[in-house]
Formats: structure tokens, sequence, C-alpha cells
């Protein structure tokens, strides 16, 4: 575990190896170079026929500064997108159209999930559309031997704060006031959350 709760200038590569985390707390401030990013290693499935569902921890790698008064003055996280996956050996992942071809990754069921009622809110993604920090998104398997395959996430590692909008559009099946209204969402971060908190942090909305 890498825990920072002050501040941390990433100028260089931090390598998450096996269950390694990045762990910055509500007082860590992120300065970035445009050089700067972690590499979050995940198992996921290998099988074409079966979905991985997933959040990114990290975004496009860009630039953070600190002002005169040493505040960073731009550490907004970035978008996530396809095309920032790599593979173990770090070699970026390759992609198809067709509904699957082994060793590639099939954008016809990459999908993310907002404010839907039913399984035609489904919306694709190809490898360059822009997928914001929270926000949840599926793929299915390369078809690679073995049912795990080790996807790399390398990129500017999300911090802080991050607010996802959503919006309540009903739908059937909605009962007593309880919508059905569903979002996909996804861990923005490089450690693990506490899922019982988050649900208790979110109750109310």
């Amino acid at each position: 575990e890498i825990s920072n709760n002050w501040y941390l200038e990433l100028n260089g590569t931090i390598d998450l190896v096996d269950e390694s985390q990045l762990v910055q707390t509500n007082t860590s401030d992120l300065v970035t170079s445009i050089t700067g990013k972690i590499l979050r290693r995940q198992e996921g499935l290998s099988n074409v026929y079966r979905y991985n569902y997933w959040g990114s921890p990290i975004g496009n790698a860009q630039s953070t500064a600190l002002s005169d008064n040493n505040i960073p003055t731009n550490s907004s996280n970035s978008n996530f997108t396809l095309d920032l996956l790599k593979d173990a050996a770090l070699t970026p992942i390759e992609f198809t159209t067709s509904y699957d071809e082994i060793g590639k990754l099939s954008t016809y069921w990459t999908h993310t999930y907002q404010n839907g009622v039913s399984y035609f809110h489904w919306n694709n993604i190809s490898i360059t559309d822009p997928v914001l920090p929270g926000v949840g998104y599926i793929h299915k398997g390369l078809g690679l031997g073995g049912t795990e395959f080790q996807y790399v996430f390398e990129g500017k590692p999300n911090n802080g704060v991050i607010q996802i909008s959503a919006t309540d559009i009903g739908g059937a099946g909605s009962v007593g006031g309880v919508s059905k209204t569903e979002y996909l969402l996804g861990n923005p971060y490089p450690s693990a959350l506490d899922a019982h908190q988050f649900i208790t942090d979110n109750a109310s909305v």
C-alpha cells in the first residue's frame, strides 16, 4: 500500500503489482507531469461470451501544477477511453468491431448504462469515446487461453471527490415511489472501496 495524506508529485510511473493500492486520503493533493501515471493491474475474464464490469481508476495523462501559494491549479480528473487499456506485457489492447476475434476486444460489446430503465438503454462506446470518472462500463473477453486475463489501466490516477449526475426517469415497475431508473457505476480509485460505507453514504440519493 502507498498511502498519501499530504502531497503526491507524480512525474514517473507507479506500478501497482498484484494487490498493491494507491490510497489518497481526503487531504491528499495530487500533482502530475504529462508523464505521471500509474499501472493498475486487474484480473478479468477472458471468455468472449462473458462480460467484465469495470470502473476505471485512471484517465488520460495530463499535467497538473501548483500555484504560487502551493494550491493545485489543475488537479481535475480526466476521462478514460478504452484505448488506454494494456495487457500484462504493457502492450496496447487490440480492438475489433466484429462479434468476437481471438486476442482482440470487441467494441460491439462495449457499453455504459446511464439513467436507464430497459435493455435498450445500454449505450455502445467506441475506443475513443470518453467515459467520465466513476461511470461503469462493460466489455467481453479477448478469448485467449485460461479463464482470466490481466487488463492494465495505464494513466493518471483519479483523486478527490467524484460526483456523478443522475436523472430519475421512473420506468415500468416503480413501486411506492422507488424508481426503476438504474445507473452502472464503478470504483474510480486505484484502491478498494468499502461497499457498505458507499451505500450508507449515498442512501439519500
